[in-house]
This record gives C-alpha cells, structure tokens and sequence, in this order.
C-alpha cells in the first residue's frame, strides 16, 4: 500500500512539472525576446493633419512617403548618417502617397533598419515632417515582445486661407456679374490659373469668396466687366496664404466716365434748356470726366456737334480743367469737321486732373429761323479695355447728351370785318405791356425796332423770340407779348386802339392771331377829302354868278350912256 501511494504522489507531482513546464513554454512562445528572424515586417503611416494649427485630427490624403533600407552593419545611427549613405549609395526603396482615408502600408518588408522619409506633400503644408529612423521589428508597447507589424501616426501642421473680394464702381455701389480668373505664382515667380477654379462671378453684393486655398501667393484677375466700364487687366487683386494671412478681405473698384451737357442761364448758371432771342448769343458748357488711370489710356477724345440752325461764333472755344485753369494747347489738338469740334486729348497731359471742361458761344442762323429747338451734343470715346502687358484693346462711345435751345414765332392774320385779308399793315412786338404803352419794342440784330407787314394774304410773322423760364424745356414753356399796330392798311381804317397780348409757346402753327381793321365811319362834308369837291363846285358856281353880275352892271353902264 505505501508503494502504491509513494507511486501515485510521484506521478501527480510529475503531472504537475509537465503542466508548468507547457505552461511556461506557451508564455515564452507569445512573448518571446527573441526575433524570429524567419518573419517578414510592415510599416503602415496614417497620415493627420492639424488645420490652422488646430489640435483635431484629420486625416490628409496627398502626402508621398518614401522609406529607404539601410543594409546591416553600416553602423548607421542617425538620420543624417542615413541621408549621406543613400545620396552615394543605391539602396531598396520603397514609394506610396496617402490615399483618401490618409494610411499607406508598406508590406513584405526584410527585417532591418529603415528611413521613413516625406518626399511630397500638399501646397497647404506648412513644412513637412522631420525624416525618421525606424527598426522593424520593434519592442512592443508592454516592452516584454516584438512588434512585426508597425503603425505610425506623423502629424502636419496644415494652413488654409479664405478670402473674399469686393468688386465696387465709383460711387460704392456693388456691380454684379463681373467676373475674374484666380491666378498663383508657381516656384519659378510664373502666374497660372489656379487648378479647379474656373472663371469667377461677382454676386448681387458684388463679391467672390474662396475657401480652403494652400498657402502661396495668389492675384485676382478681371476677366470682363459692365458696359462702359474701364477692364484693366494689370490692377490685379494680389495676395498671399500664409500663417499670419489665413482670412483676407480685398476691393477693387472699376471706372464708368461720365460727361454733361449744359446750357448757361441768364443769370450765369448752366440748365438743359433755355429759350432765347435769334439775335442772342448762346453759351455752352460741356464736362467730362476723367480717368485715375488715364495715364494708361491711349484714347481720349471728345466729340461736339452743333445743329443746323446754330453757328460756332468764332475764337470762343476755351478747354480748361474743374478749377477753371486752361488747359495748354500740348494737352490736345482741335479739329472742325462741319459742325463737329473734335478734341483728341493727351493722355499724358491729364493726370492729376478729374474733369476736362470745353465752353463756346453760338449764334442763331438769324434769317433763316423764326421757331423751333436746337442743341449741342457731345461724346466721349476713351480706352475701356487695358491688358495684363499694358496694351490698350478696345474703345468705348458714350451715349451723346444734349443741351437744348428754343426760340418760337407768333403769326398774324389781318383782315377787315368781312374778313377779306389786308395787306400792308405794321405792327412792333414788346415784351410787356407796359413796354409796349413806352415803345419799348423787340429788336432786330442792328438795334432797330422789329417790324412786321402783313402781306397779300394778310399774314405776318414775329420770329425767333424768346418763350418760357430758364430751365424749362420747349414743350413746357411759354411766354406773353404785346403787339401794337403802327399803321393801318389804307386810309380807310382804324388803328388797334391798344396793344393786343399773344402768347407765344411750341405750337408755332396754333399760334394765329387774327387781327381785324375796321373801316372809318364816313363824316360830313366840312373835313374829309370829300368835301373838296362841293366846295369847288361852290366856288365855281359864285365865280360864275359873280363874273356875270359884273357883266351885267357894265351892260346896263354902257346903255345908260
């Protein structure tokens, strides 16, 4: 029996030797501190970036890793070392980029020493990561063991600006629909449209915002713009992504010149419309503005037109700028063609200036007009297209504006009552009543009283006088005469026994006055040129009566005796 229980204890703490001996065997085969130089390695990246040096992890496709295998027994220890070796040497290298979900594994790889290297990287990086010294396998994290499959996390700092641009005319206004090409200089300091963006339009608040752009130097550059705006090329909107420049706001404002027509008043300021007398001189007065960037223009060039009816007076045109000074004769040249004044300016000569202003006199055709409306008109023709080089490519017409004259006519028929028409009688026109009641009356060109004669059909016409206030225009205006009639047709009738008001305004053919002359009454025979004839025959008869009474006496004498 003790035999059989010395056997049995034997056998159990045998059982119990194998069971820890196995035991320690499986924990030395999971942990073991020996490589297993028959394995292959791996290396995978996963790739974040930190976005305006944000500490959130995203991850960043776009990075190029290249790892290099150091052979053994080179003795190399650090990077540098690692870098000298492969500039003179040729190693095993292996190249992958980070896709979408930012990892890249490198598989199959000896067991060795390796350089992790980051050969490319996106615009937006700042700098990339410092190359690296990797053993694979390496210890693992409990640092009891080895790690054949290795994964690391290299981390970028990532810079992305945003920037919006304002696009405004001249009075701050926003114009819409404008549009511009985004550019950004390469290495070489060479501009070329930026990848993905095609052309650029401004919105209702005339603006373009980017979002996202990788560092660099960037320039906005207009492509095309409103009608009658100036496109230069060469005022680009330039600006640059960096650390300290990640949200811009830039402006840029585009030209439309303007020009203005004007007539002068009586009382020296300028309106669009006046009346006037055909004996008057009429002043004109034209602006036009004038480019910030006329220097790089080479079309400038204003355009009058004088209507028929109108005469230039001669030496009255004076160019000055919008102070008054006058501009010197190297600043354009001047040029008639009919009733066109065309000035072509010097660009060169116009900087520092706002506005160009030309003034000249005019007369009426005087004895061609009685009525109607007259103007001057004017446009500007100047460069509205300029080129990234500088080069001027189109012109741009303004629309022609106007400043307007009128002068009308009253038109009088003169009959008797039966109203058979009378020709022969004379009438003056007078500005008031009054005037008329002191014969102050209209004048001709030479000073000289107006004076109408109705003709064989009783008609006659008061021309080329002055209706309406400053500053109305034609069909608006009108104004009161008074005519006085200062001889008859014929012995036979009566003058006016007072002045008669007429109105004068645009309806010039409406405008018929008739004038009725009535005859004389007939009067007895002492006066008139009538009685002459009794009277004669009175004489005549007592001539008789008498001469034959003396007759008689002597008769009668002479028989006495």
């Amino acid at each position: 029996m003790k035999i059989i229980k010395k056997i049995k204890t034997i056998a159990f703490v045998g059982m119990l030797l194998i069971t820890l001996i196995c035991s320690i065997g499986k924990v030395n085969a999971a942990t073991s501190t020996i490589i297993d130089t028959s394995r292959k390695v791996s290396l995978t990246i996963t790739k974040y970036e930190h976005k305006n040096g944000s500490t959130e992890n995203k991850v960043l496709k776009g990075v190029e890793f290249t790892i290099y295998e150091i052979p053994k027994n080179t003795n190399i220890d650090t990077v540098s070392q690692a870098e000298e070796y492969i500039k003179n040497n040729s190693v095993t290298s292996y190249k992958k980029t980070t896709p979408d979900s930012g990892t890249v594994k490198f598989s199959d790889l000896n067991i060795g020493r390796y350089l992790v290297k980051e050969t490319n990287a996106p615009k937006n990086v700042t700098t990339m990561i410092e190359s690296f010294l990797i053993d694979l396998p390496r210890t693992n994290s409990s640092g009891n063991g080895w790690d054949y499959d290795v994964t690391v996390y290299p981390k970028n700092i990532t810079i992305y600006g945003n920037v919006t641009l304002t696009h405004e005319n001249t009075n701050g206004e926003p114009m819409q629909d404008t549009t511009w090409i985004l550019q950004k200089k390469d290495k070489n300091g060479n501009w070329s449209n930026y990848e993905g963006l095609d052309i650029l339009t401004t919105n209702n608040h005339g603006q373009i915002s980017i979002e996202n752009l990788e560092k660099g130097e960037y320039r906005f550059v207009q492509n095309s713009t409103t009608e009658g705006y100036i496109l230069d090329k060469t005022d680009t909107a330039n600006f640059v992504v960096d650390v300290e420049n990640l949200n811009q706001e830039l402006s840029k404002t585009s030209e439309k010149l303007g020009i203005k027509k004007y007539v002068k008043q009586v009382d020296g300021e300028y309106t669009k419309h006046i009346g006037a007398f055909t004996t008057d001189t009429v002043s004109w007065k034209t602006e036009a503005d004038v480019a910030n960037i006329i220097s790089k223009m080479d079309v400038y060039k204003l355009t009058e037109k004088i209507q028929e009816g109108l005469i230039l007076k001669e030496n009255s045109i004076v160019i000055c700028d919008q102070n008054g000074a006058v501009l010197s004769e190297n600043s354009y040249s001047l040029n008639m063609e009919g009733n066109n004044i065309i000035i072509q300016f010097n660009p060169d000569k116009l900087e520092n200036i706002n506005k160009v202003i030309i003034k000249y006199d005019t007369i009426f055709n005087y004895n061609n007009i009685n009525s109607g409306e007259f103007n001057t008109s004017a446009s500007l023709e100047y460069t509205n297209k300029i080129d990234l080089d500088g080069t001027c490519k189109s012109t741009y017409t303004t629309e022609k504006t106007k400043a307007f004259v009128h002068t009308g006519m009253v038109k009088i028929l003169k009959t008797d009552t039966e109203g058979i028409a009378l020709n022969g009688a004379k009438f003056k026109i007078a500005t008031s009543e009054e005037n008329a009641r002191n014969d102050v009356f209209v004048k001709d060109i030479d000073g000289n009283d107006v004076i109408g004669i109705s003709d064989e059909n009783g008609y006659l016409i008061f021309g080329g006088l002055k209706y309406g206030e400053d500053g109305q225009n034609m069909q608006e205006a009108e104004t009161d005469y008074w005519i006085v009639e200062i001889e008859a047709p014929s012995d036979k009738y009566n003058l006016l026994e007072k002045p008669q008001k007429v109105t004068v305004n645009s309806n010039n053919e409406e405008n018929l006055v008739t004038i009725i002359n009535k005859e004389k009454f007939k009067l007895p025979l002492t006066g008139g040129k009538l009685s002459l004839i009794p009277i004669f025959l009175g004489i005549v008869f007592i001539s008789i009566a008498v001469i034959l009474k003396f007759k008689n006496k002597k008769e009668k004498s002479i028989e006495e005796e």
